[in-house]
């Protein structure tokens, strides 16, 4: 994401006595495809706000929205410098004299991609939420629903809240988003997650959820899933995808992560085959070569699973017209300007680990070996002679351009071929996935995939916390739901993988992966 966030004017609130105090509210700039501020302070600090934008390289004219987070005066006292901005306010959105009603309660309103507003009363019966999808997470902007970092600690909140309980429910709903908030009065601070502050589900919530998964339209939902995931070697059925669901232990995170179950891609061997054989169909009627067959590394390596799938795509007459076996038996046996080689593979992702496999055969590595042994000499000089397919069921374009570029250099005629393929920078959480209808949703999801995939690699003692973040949702932050009957690749959500330990109880994945 575009957008940054940026403090202006940290608010403050210092108590003077029984109802009285020195206070000021934040001011925040959102910088992206539109200029948006949210609250204005008070008109003694008129001055400050103009040097802060200046910092910017802005001026007050450059803001497009001014969204005030409610209607007291410490957040509206500077809305008169900014005249040709569109203004957001209680159910007004306004620009100059020509306002128009929007229902924020039943709707967010959206300013550009990555910004929203939301509904959260309770410090006023009007309060509305900035949701800032930024390039350092999901910031929100909460006016007064949350005064200050910590301030559940003291509960200093409830005295200026109109309706405390309504109050509550939009800071859990902000806590369910959030990895940043801005503060009322106060400056930006981490979000705490659901275990630090005990915000776990009530009984009556789990009791939601299973009534939830037990609905007529939900159980018809998961039979089908059940239907689809058959074919997995953990024995995916009905039961075992609820117990899943189950173990986010509340009705709304069971409802926020289901999406995600039905936008799996599964590959069973079916599948794969067929895959295979449409690409397979269209290369033969390119070459006039003898096609060859050769595992990209050793057995214990992915593409011998392939491998044995796919020569099931061929009638066993077919089979004859082809060799499989080991490059050193391959090039003692064949011409290399008279044959092709073809790799199969099931997933390319980074291409770290084809290039790894390419480099220890040509002896290119300056690793330990880890895949397979360097090549002799003859053996080398015959692979670089030889031209060579690599074919994936999958593939990250940027994998695919990695592995092309680092084997082109290393003297290797290359050609990759794809059945799906697919962008690593696109993941599941990613707003144009279409994974989710409702951008909340989606927030509450990824931050709940994020939490939980981070406290599963508590198991990884040698780890530090920006690894165990970076694997949190899937190895190099993949957010892919790609999964394959006999496994699933660690670009995958950790949630659906990995087994371990999540607020203490065990954790029990759907497709465990196996190593």
């Amino acid at each position: 994401m575009k957008n940054e966030v940026f403090v202006l004017l940290p608010g403050y609130a210092d108590w003077k006595g029984p109802g009285k105090q020195r206070a000021s509210g934040t001011v925040t700039l959102i910088k992206g495809e539109k200029n948006v501020l949210a609250d204005t302070g008070l008109p003694h600090q008129k001055d400050d706000l103009i040097r802060a934008l200046k910092n910017h390289g802005l001026a007050p004219s450059d803001i497009d929205h001014v969204v005030n987070t409610h209607g007291q005066s410490d957040h509206i006292g500077n809305n008169n410098l900014f005249p040709g901005a569109t203004f957001l306010l209680d159910t007004d959105v306004s620009r100059q004299d020509e306002f128009t009603v929007h229902d924020f309660a039943s709707d967010a309103f959206h300013i550009s991609e990555g910004i929203s507003v939301i509904h959260t009363p309770g410090h006023t019966d009007h309060d509305v939420s900035v949701v800032v999808e930024a390039k350092n997470g999901t910031v929100v902007i909460s006016g007064d629903i949350f005064e200050c970092d910590r301030d559940w600690e003291s509960e200093a909140w409830k005295a200026w809240s109109k309706q405390p309980e309504r109050q509550q429910r939009s800071r859990e709903r902000i806590l369910r988003i959030a990895t940043h908030i801005v503060p009322g009065h106060g400056d930006m601070f981490d979000a705490p997650s659901f275990a630090d502050l005990h915000l776990g589900p009530s009984r009556e919530s789990r009791g939601g959820a299973e009534k939830f998964l037990r609905s007529l339209p939900i159980a018809a939902r998961i039979a089908e899933m059940a239907r689809r995931f058959q074919t997995h070697y953990a024995r995916v059925t009905e039961d075992r995808i609820r117990e899943w669901l189950l173990q986010f232990r509340g009705y709304l995170d069971a409802q926020a992560v289901f999406p995600l179950l039905e936008r799996i891609h599964y590959l069973d061997d079916q599948v794969i085959t067929d895959i295979f054989r449409e690409f397979y169909d269209s290369y033969a009627e390119e070459t006039d070569r003898q096609v060859l067959f050769c595992l990209l590394g050793s057995m214990k390596d992915s593409s011998s699973q392939v491998n044995y799938l796919c020569s099931k795509a061929f009638k066993e007459w077919e089979r004859k017209r082809f060799a499989f076996d080991s490059l050193p038996t391959l090039a003692e046996t064949y011409d290399p300007h008279k044959v092709e080689v073809i790799f199969l593979d099931d997933m390319l992702g980074t291409g770290n680990q084809a290039t790894r496999i390419f480099q220890e055969w040509l002896g290119l590595s300056k690793k330990r070996a880890k895949h397979v042994k360097s090549l002799s000499s003859e053996t080398q000089e015959w692979l670089r002679a030889t031209r060579l397919t690599y074919f994936a069921v999958v593939a990250f374009q940027e994998g695919v351009q990695h592995v092309e570029e680092t084997l082109n250099g290393a003297g290797v005629q290359l050609n990759i071929r794809v059945g799906t393929q697919l962008r690593e920078s696109d993941g599941c959480f990613d707003a144009k996935s279409l994974v989710f209808e409702n951008p909340q949703v989606r927030l509450h999801a990824q931050k709940l995939a994020f939490e939980i995939g981070k406290e599963l690699f508590g198991d990884q003692r040698a780890w530090g916390e920006a690894k165990k973040e970076r694997f949190a949702l899937g190895y190099g932050r993949g957010q892919k739901l790609i999964v394959f009957s006999y496994n699933t690749p660690n670009c995958s959500l950790p949630i659906l993988w990995k087994d371990g330990e999540y607020e203490g109880r065990p954790w029990k994945a759907l497709f465990p992966r196996r190593e």
